[in-house]
């Protein structure tokens, strides 16, 4: 069954300089698909590495299903075993001495669950990712893809309230990444699980995420559904990294009631129309408006 999570001021300090995680804060109903987007050092892994349990934070709360997993000052730390979630690594991270349904089925296995839901829950989630054909192959033996979605089917086949995936398809061809991403939403989706999904591709995040959460700093610079974010960035950065924009340089000379008055500096003849005009931003990458 799904569980919400639910992030709040959550640190993670290294070493001497700024923080890798800064302050953040977001909550993720159950059901719900969070992208975390940002450049390579953002802090979106180790963010998610602290809500597994794979890094100890330096501060703040992570609680899911509102069971408190991480509290250090309150001297807090659950376990990653004991936190009932599922993770997929960008590395596969299959058992290359397996068959297919030998990797799905091992988490069931370890938790010593009775052999014919073994056998049930196995082939039920091999159905779910494609994958019922390859069972009994060794698992070398596919395409990074379907590895990929060998490791998707063991994360998910014992039920976790949380799935967290870590750029999963950053190792894919770019065929098989656009492929493969519109797969993952439908599966996750069709399972119900609450998921948190890291990357640094801006149409991955529009194709996958209810909600995408743009990172900066190890800071959490805004969280809002795509269109939001894209047609209303909080900031500059967040509206160059979701696409490309039309950027009007220009100072507010005054506020009144009838708007804001502001001129742009190095205007030429063609340019002169108000900040306030319609200049229309390109569609959304991945979005139906690209069709």
């Amino acid at each position: 069954m799904s569980a919400s999570l639910d992030v709040r001021d959550l640190r993670k300090q290294f070493a001497a300089g700024r923080p890798a995680v800064d302050g953040v804060s977001f909550h993720v109903p159950a059901g719900e698909i969070v992208v975390l987007l940002g450049p390579s050092g953002c802090g979106k892994t180790t963010t998610l590495r602290c809500i597994a349990g794979l890094e100890h934070p330096t501060a703040g709360r992570v609680s899911i299903g509102g069971r408190l997993m991480s509290a250090p000052l309150d001297g807090v730390q659950v376990p990653p075993r004991l936190r009932n979630i599922g993770m997929v690594f960008q590395s596969y991270a299959v058992w290359p001495h397996m068959t297919v349904r030998q990797n799905v089925a091992y988490p069931l296995r370890h938790r010593r669950a009775p052999r014919a839901e073994i056998e049930r829950k196995t082939g039920d989630v091999l159905a779910l990712v494609g994958l019922t054909e390859f069972a009994e192959r060794p698992v070398v033996s596919l395409s990074g893809g379907q590895m990929q979605r060998v490791a998707l089917a063991r994360s998910l086949v014992y039920q976790p309230q949380l799935l967290l995936l870590d750029e999963p398809l950053s190792n894919l061809d770019a065929q098989l990444r656009l492929r493969l991403r519109d797969d993952l939403r439908r599966i996750i989706k069709q399972t119900g699980v609450t998921a948190l999904y890291v990357t640094h591709d801006q149409a991955e995040a529009v194709v996958l995420g209810d909600r995408i959460g743009v990172m900066r700093d190890g800071k959490l610079l805004q969280m809002a559904p795509a269109d939001e974010i894209y047609n209303r960035p909080a900031d500059l950065f967040v509206a160059n990294f979701t696409g490309a924009s039309n950027l009007l340089a220009g100072r507010v000379l005054a506020r009144g009631a009838t708007g804001e008055r502001a001129a742009r500096q190095g205007w030429n003849s063609a340019g002169r129309q108000s900040l306030h005009g319609s200049c229309r931003r390109p569609p959304l990458p991945g979005h139906a408006d690209d069709l």
